[in-house]
């Protein structure tokens, strides 16, 4: 899979992202849809190295991150994911094959 060759080099590739504004975006989806308000667990498909699973855990929500790629959720590919402490968030490693 081509993003378990890219993974040691996923967050520096994307280091001038601003994840927040993301996050931002996805709040904004959910109160302009959501019939029951702020969701309470949120599941981020293809999550990568679960910088936005973080920024929404902070915010509040449970959330679940899934990818593909094993390696984008390694603990020597995502210092992120791994240096965050949260007992709401969760990643699993899932094949979408």
């Amino acid at each position: 899979m081509i993003y378990d060759l890219l993974a040691p080099f996923y967050d520096n590739f994307n280091s001038d992202i601003n994840y927040s504004l993301w996050a931002d975006f996805i709040e904004k989806i959910f109160e302009k849809h959501s019939k029951i308000g702020k969701p309470d667990l949120v599941l981020d498909l293809g999550c990568g190295t679960g910088s936005v699973c973080g920024i929404m855990a902070d915010r509040g929500y449970d959330m679940i991150g899934i990818d593909a790629s094993e390696e984008m959720l390694s603990p020597r590919t995502s210092t992120f994911l791994f240096s965050y402490v949260a007992p709401l968030l969760e990643f699993v490693i899932k094949s979408f094959a």
